[in-house]
């Protein structure tokens, strides 16, 4: 029922589905406190809001921080509503007021969804104006035509650089798992070796630095394989993996997620390599409508250069009406950007 009505709506994107909220939880859900809101008419699902209620520090203060389900990990969410009922609505909004929290974020989500704009529309007693804040872009490429059309559309320069690369990896070849052959614990153990000699393993920031976020990984990607989902590109260096790409498909989008690659061979730019071979997959075999290529956090990432188009993801933040509450709505102002959010079609409901 929670895939039918994510569906029905548009909303349903990898992040907020059963087994990546559920793996996420897992892993992370340690001491938040679960607060999944589903809204019924009758027997009829008619909305759902993944979201928990977590401590959070801000300065000196700790609070209690409603939000969707999720973290960095989860780049994007979602609250769906079958229909703009406003019964269904002021129950949601009831429920959501007597929930013991100081600072309420939706973030990751649409630029275009609906239930927040009957938020800001609507808001109710106790509460402040809702704060918008633009998060980031997701580029995506569409599989429409060939791979050799989709090449001619882009600049000389991005063919000159995809060419470079190439010559840079002609000692290298690319595998795929799963159709190359080895199993699911032999992926596992290639991509924690590799994740380990990672620049982002210096930082901290690898799969392998934090084991819950390798954990999250290793279940989300046995989940997807279970179901044929699962596609890693791996690029392997006189038989040593030296570099992976994870993507899990969802109905007919390709997600791209985690990029890893050994020290010794970032000059040859493999994570590049490895995302024009699972595009080129794409085209070749149209087993996929779309690739979202994960978020872009500004108009020089990299990713803009295959992208052909993109789609916009925003956060939205709303404080309670307290001397507290106002002093911490400044302070995301200056630290988050956050802006008031103007209404949607105001007066609708």
């Amino acid at each position: 029922m929670w895939s039918a009505l994510l569906r029905e709506v548009g909303g349903d994107t990898l992040h907020v589905s059963v087994p990546w909220l559920r793996c996420w939880w897992d892993a992370f859900g340690g001491e938040a406190r679960l607060c999944c809101l589903i809204a019924r008419e009758g027997d009829t699902l008619v909305g759902i809001a993944p979201m928990m209620i977590e401590a959070r520090r801000i300065g000196p203060l700790t609070i209690p921080v409603l939000c969707l389900i999720g973290n960095d990990l989860s780049p994007r969410s979602h609250v769906v509503f079958r229909h703009r009922s406003g019964e269904v609505w002021r129950a949601f909004v009831q429920e959501l007021i007597q929930w013991p929290w100081t600072v309420m974020e939706v973030g990751q989500v649409p630029e275009d969804c609906e239930a927040l704009s009957l938020l800001a529309q609507q808001m109710p007693r106790g509460l402040s104006s809702m704060q918008r804040r633009h998060t980031f872009s997701v580029p995506r490429v569409s599989f429409d035509g060939s791979w050799e059309e989709f090449l001619r559309g882009k600049s000389q320069n991005f063919r000159r650089s995809l060419r470079r690369t190439v010559g840079k990896n002609t000692s290298t070849v690319v595998k795929c798992f799963p159709d190359d052959g080895d199993s699911f614990d032999t992926l596992i153990g290639d991509v924690r070796a590799i994740s380990q000699e990672t620049w982002k393993q210096t930082q901290g920031t690898s799969l392998a630095a934090d084991e819950r976020s390798f954990q999250f990984y290793e279940r989300m990607m046995a989940a997807a394989h279970a179901q044929g989902n699962l596609l890693v590109t791996l690029l392997d260096d006189a038989e040593m993996p030296v570099a992976f790409k994870i993507f899990i498909a969802h109905h007919d989008l390709l997600y791209g997620l985690k990029t890893g690659y050994r020290l010794s061979h970032a000059e040859a730019a493999p994570g590049f390599y490895l995302m024009a071979a699972a595009i080129q997959m794409g085209f070749e075999t149209h087993r996929w409508r779309q690739l979202d290529m994960d978020t872009a956090t500004s108009h020089g990432d990299w990713k803009y250069r295959w992208a052909t188009h993109s789609t916009s993801v925003v956060s939205y933040y709303v404080f309670r009406s307290s001397g507290v509450s106002k002093l911490l709505e400044c302070v995301y102002r200056l630290k988050k950007r956050v802006v008031p959010d103007p209404p949607v079609n105001a007066g609708t409901s």
